[in-house]
């Protein structure tokens, strides 16, 4: 339970503009200390029976789910979800069963899953013990195990301006990346954790912010073009650049 009174940056979904670079690398260094709780320890997290884990089979028999949401998106927003947006989320439904298996090769832990500023604020000096700022983290009914990577593309598919450059991207993906090898102490190749991240971003895409766009339908999200541009913005440029990514959605 956490008390939000006089919170900073409370609910700044629609507009993140005046977020600091400080305060986003912030926040990607609090929740880093944060998923190193769990950090490898698969196990311990699956013997919980509150928690709901998905696997490579659950998201392949869901795939006309993914197509149909995809379909809907189409329709309802054709000005977000454009011909090039579309084109890029059928390649990555069809890639939806490696993806997951890609995610349980890779070392997991504890994740938020719903990591985004409709969820999260900064406490602000005066409200904590070692009178620092720090991350403010509620509403954790979807937290699950996943690679850490996935709280991270949703706060930047929230954060970043369509058209953020792939160095923008990587910064922050980098100043995570540290901190878990920090908190952790485990040495984290820095392509691997970015190659991951990329599918990370990927699922996400087809999966969460497709979902997003059946209440856009009904009720008005403003930060729903960002959502949709950013990410796909990003991923694009990144198979133009990224051998690997490339490689991996079109074998």
């Amino acid at each position: 339970m956490e008390h939000l009174k006089d919170m900073i940056h409370f609910t700044t979904a629609d507009n993140p503009v005046d977020w600091s670079d400080d305060e986003r690398k912030l926040v990607l260094a609090d929740v880093a200390r944060f998923h190193s709780l769990y950090y490898g320890k698969e196990k311990e997290l699956l013997a919980k029976d509150w928690l709901d884990v998905r696997c490579p089979d659950d998201m392949l028999q869901k795939t006309n789910l993914w197509l149909a949401l995809l379909a809907n998106n189409s329709r309802e927003h054709p000005e977000i979800w454009t011909g090039e947006v579309c084109a890029l989320a059928k390649l990555i439904i069809g890639k939806i069963g490696d993806i997951w298996q890609h995610f349980e090769k890779n070392t997991r832990t504890l994740v938020h899953n719903d990591f985004n500023p409709r969820n999260l604020c900064i406490r602000p000096a005066e409200q904590t013990s070692d009178g620092k700022q720090h991350l403010c983290l509620y509403d954790w009914e979807l937290a699950t195990l996943h690679v850490p990577q996935r709280d991270v593309a949703e706060f930047l598919s929230f954060m970043l301006p369509i058209g953020s450059s792939v160095d923008t991207w990587h910064t922050y993906i980098a100043h995570h990346r540290r901190a878990l090898e920090e908190a952790t102490g485990c040495h984290i190749p820095a392509e691997q954790y970015l190659d991951t991240f990329d599918i990370v971003l990927c699922d996400l895409l087809v999966n969460r912010i497709a979902l997003y766009g059946m209440a856009h339908t009904f009720k008005d999200y403003r930060f729903y073009s960002r959502l949709v541009g950013a990410p796909s913005n990003y991923l694009t440029k990144r198979m133009e650049s990224s051998q690997q990514l490339a490689a991996f959605l079109h074998q």
